[in-house]
């Protein structure tokens, strides 16, 4: 199989935004996995979509560009 790194170049020219995730549904993305992505994407938009909480999302934002909240965060803190 490629690489991340090869894959993520594929999707540079495939679509708009890379999403990025742990390795299960709800994990949080370890900032070393976000910042794997961005050095090897540049600019190019990166979009964290599991487990972004309260807790780590400024950090998480001071690298991507962008995180997906799951709903039941936006009910518990309205």
């Amino acid at each position: 199989g490629r690489s991340t790194e090869e894959d993520l170049k594929i999707c540079m020219n495939r679509c708009d935004a890379i999403c990025v995730t742990e390795d299960a549904t709800g994990q949080e993305t370890s900032m070393k996995k976000i910042e794997q992505f961005r050095n090897t994407i540049g600019d190019f938009p990166l979009i964290v979509c599991a487990g972004m909480t309260a807790e780590n999302v400024a950090e998480q934002l001071k690298v991507a560009d962008a995180g997906v909240v799951f709903q039941r965060y936006l009910q518990r803190y309205r």
